[in-house]
């Protein structure tokens, strides 16, 4: 028998155990949170892990709690990690809890980001891809539960921002495996069926990351993206976010509002048609007082008063054509009379008449030629021409210049 001289040497020694078991230094626990209890003041937390079975009491320290992505609540399944040891002052065996994770939830999350980045990066998000969410809706295809309260929503806040919409309800899951799947099938009715609706929304209420994890799915975020109609998501709060959201061609934080943005109020229509009609009036009334006054003026016109004014137009300008036309022959005659006065005193100068006003004379044969001194023999008969008479003479003799023989 080993004795203990002390409780506290007891402990310490069971303690000791634990902390040399590596089993119990590091090991981690799947159950049941109950009696759930975090202290404001230290912000330590108290609670037991149980099964059908048994019960262990757990606590987790302030400076671990901080680091949990989520408030444990009772009854909540979860897994904690920590050692196993006694607590000095009633000996009771408890887990020391270093991390604490909500069952799947940690894998959810990485599969998230994961799923994330990877449809990202193929721009399965970019806004270029979007589609344009119709002004005017002529029918609403909805996917959602048929009976929970989300489509009466819905179909509540049509009824009283428009009461003329036509909406086409697909049954479907949306939450747990088969969601996804059945949300795909309804797409592919919509987008198959004879008369298609001009947009479809994805809808359901709030709930836990769990819960709203069908909406993560990639299968269903490829069919989203290539799906022919737009697509408005309105799943969740507003602070919720899924893959379905982002690749859908317009997210919305609530079912509600997606009814609010899928179809104008009937009032703001009515006043928007009010004023188109007002301008078109305007427009239209512009257009045929124009024209009125446009028929006026040629009505008041003189051509239209009788032919004779036509006839006195075109006459004047007859007129001023004919006045044009002596004008341009009198300078036409003008420039060629001094032209020809020019020429005439050009010809004067080098006429051989002049020449026999200067007191020269001009010797012919018989024929009619001009004789120079070595065609003319004496006895030839020559005719002398001067300035003002012509002389028939018989040549006596012809001296030559240079001729010293006569």
């Amino acid at each position: 028998m080993y004795g203990f001289t002390s409780v506290t040497e007891f402990i310490r020694y069971v303690q000791s155990v634990f902390d040399e078991d590596d089993r119990l230094s590091n090991l981690s626990v799947t159950g049941e949170i109950s009696g759930f209890k975090r202290y404001a003041n230290s912000g330590h937390c108290y609670f037991s892990l149980k099964d059908k079975e048994s019960t262990v009491n757990c606590v987790m320290y302030n400076w671990y709690a901080n680091n949990m992505d989520f408030v444990p609540e009772d009854g909540m399944l979860v897994t904690v990690i920590g050692n196993a040891g006694i607590y000095n002052q009633n000996g009771r065996f408890q887990l020391y809890c270093t991390r604490m994770l909500k069952i799947g939830k940690g894998d959810l999350k990485e599969n998230y980001k994961k799923l994330f980045k990877k449809l990202s990066d193929e721009g399965l998000f970019a806004p270029e891809h979007k589609k344009a969410i119709p002004v005017l809706p002529r029918k609403i295809g909805v996917i959602t539960s048929s009976s929970g309260a989300v489509i009466h929503d819905i179909i509540r806040t049509l009824k009283r921002r428009n009461p003329f919409f036509d909406l086409t309800l697909y049954p479907s899951a949306v939450q747990g495996d088969n969601a996804p799947k059945e949300i795909m099938a309804g797409l592919d009715y919509f987008e198959n069926c004879e008369d298609r609706p001009d947009v479809v929304i994805i809808a359901r209420g709030g709930g836990s990351f769990e819960d709203l994890f069908c909406f993560n799915d990639e299968s269903l975020a490829r069919r989203i993206y290539s799906f022919s109609i737009p697509v408005i998501s309105g799943v969740g709060h507003e602070v919720d976010f899924t893959i379905c959201d982002y690749v859908s061609d317009l997210r919305v934080p609530t079912p509600t509002a997606a009814a609010e943005v899928v179809l104008p109020k009937y009032d703001d229509l009515s006043y928007r048609l009010l004023l188109l009609d007002n301008d078109l009036n305007k427009a239209v009334n512009g257009y045929l007082d124009g024209q009125r006054k446009r028929l006026d003026s040629l009505r008041n016109h003189k051509a239209l008063s009788g032919p004779e004014y036509t006839l006195k137009t075109e006459l004047k300008k007859v007129k001023d054509l004919k006045e044009r036309l002596i004008l341009l022959e009198n300078n036409r005659v003008e420039r060629e009379m001094k032209d020809i006065s020019y020429n005439i005193d050009r010809l004067e100068l080098v006429s051989p008449l002049s020449i026999l006003k200067r007191g020269y004379a001009i010797a012919f044969d018989s024929k009619g030629k001009t004789l120079k001194g070595q065609d003319v023999n004496p006895e030839d008969k020559i005719t002398i021409m001067t300035s003002d008479s012509t002389i028939k003479a018989t040549v006596d003799s012809v001296e030559m210049k240079g001729d010293n023989n006569g």
